[in-house]
């Protein structure tokens, strides 16, 4: 199964077990958790070893934990992972605290591939578009890139909207069919 449908299964399942008053700080708790094992090699590789027995492993994980203060259900959340043999989806178990936060702020983060710089006004009429759209507040991240001939790409979540020039042409050339 994909590590990303596996991740997300996982948080949607954690952020049923948490009161709605104490979601924002349990995610902001298992996001600094994930960052401290993903980014600190020695405990990443530890945890995914198939030679360290999983008492050593939980005792590892309890030692983080402490380290960042959090309460027991985030704990268990990691604990569940590891006895699952789970810790190797970290990294997309951070992405999906992450959109979960958005989600929680209503908030959209749309990755802009542009082939060179947007003005000032596309930018507020794509973002204006978006939110409408979307019916959240939009976080705009643009980059560009030396694919495209003219025009942009938006990604928001799994939605792609595609304001380039090759589509513009595809779809020119498909009507005169």
């Amino acid at each position: 199964m994909n590590s990303s449908i596996i991740a997300k299964r996982y948080i949607d399942a954690f952020v049923l077990s948490v009161e709605t008053d104490k979601l924002q700080s349990a995610l902001d708790a298992a996001l600094s958790i994930s960052e401290a094992i993903v980014n600190d090699e020695r405990c990443f590789s530890a945890l995914k070893n198939p030679f360290i027995s999983f008492e050593q492993k939980n005792k590892l994980l309890v030692s983080v934990c402490s380290k960042v203060g959090v309460d027991q259900k985030v704990i268990n959340f990691y604990k569940v992972l590891l006895r699952k043999g789970r810790i190797d989806v970290l990294s997309r178990i951070i992405e999906e605290i992450s959109v979960k936060k958005q989600e929680l702020r209503n908030v959209a983060i749309a990755h802009v591939e542009a082939s060179g710089d947007i003005d000032a006004a596309t930018t507020a009429l794509l973002q204006n578009f978006l939110q409408k759209e979307l019916n959240k507040d939009i976080e705009l991240n643009i980059s560009k890139s030396n694919n495209l001939l003219g025009g942009f790409k938006v990604k928001v979540g799994y939605k792609i909207y595609d304001f380039t020039l090759e589509n513009a042409f595809e779809k020119l050339r498909l009507s005169f069919k």
